[in-house]
């Protein structure tokens, strides 16, 4: 607990279980290691890490899970990573009192699942990421979960670019984002609660903005050549 460990330039691979795991109150900096072949590649409980110029890829789960336990906060900070070719989310954040703040990771691609996945009430910022050719959504906020999402690039997955939805969901900021070239949606939302669709470009999508039983201020906004 507290504790502010530095993992630097190791390389972590054919673990059964997280390549590294943080638990209550830590501050680790996790910097420059190469994770593969783990379960997942960092697990972080309820906990501080900051996360940054990683390469985490082929994790047998996540690539990075931050989760939180008794609604104790986590505030990690997930940076300048590769995150890539993990078999289920890229990155996954769950529970009450999870602000996570993923930002300026370039390359975000090529996980089984989604690329950033954001569930069990957690309220995570997503800033200036690029977000691309996953086989599930680029950005998905399931039901209980709520985002800022600001000057992403989110193009090229398989399915909806950005995909959010539930009462709790009212408080999903989508704004300044390029969200194109995705095989179904550029945004979808399901019974979401009131939401910002604000200032994006979403284009060549197999269908632009879809909603269903939501309602969501969207303004100022191109939409073209879905």
């Amino acid at each position: 607990m507290n504790s502010e460990p530095s993992i630097i330039r190791c390389k972590i691979s054919n673990i059964d279980g997280p390549g590294i795991k943080v638990q209550r109150g830590s501050k680790a900096k996790i910097q420059l290691c190469n994770i593969s072949d783990c379960q997942h590649g960092i697990q972080a409980i309820s906990a501080d890490p900051y996360i940054i110029f990683n390469k985490i890829t082929k994790n047998s789960e996540f690539g990075v899970h931050i989760l939180t336990k008794n609604a104790l906060r986590a505030d990690a900070i997930i940076k300048f990573n590769w995150i890539e070719k993990n078999l289920e989310d890229g990155i996954h954040l769950e529970g009450h009192e999870n602000y996570t703040r993923v930002e300026k990771n370039h390359h975000i691609c090529n996980n089984r699942k989604a690329g950033i996945k954001v569930s069990e009430h957690g309220q995570v910022k997503i800033v200036n990421n690029k977000i691309f050719a996953n086989y599930g959504q680029g950005i998905l906020v399931v039901d209980s979960g709520s985002a800022y999402i600001e000057k992403n690039e989110v193009f090229e997955n398989y399915k909806a670019n950005i995909a959010y939805g539930g009462a709790n969901s009212a408080d999903t900021v989508i704004l300044n984002n390029l969200i194109y070239k995705s095989r179904s949606e550029g945004i979808f939302c399901i019974e979401g609660g009131f939401s910002w669709i604000k200032h994006n470009d979403i284009y060549d999508n197999s269908d632009g903005i879809v909603l269903f039983d939501s309602c969501a201020h969207i303004s100022n906004n191109q939409i073209h050549e879905n």
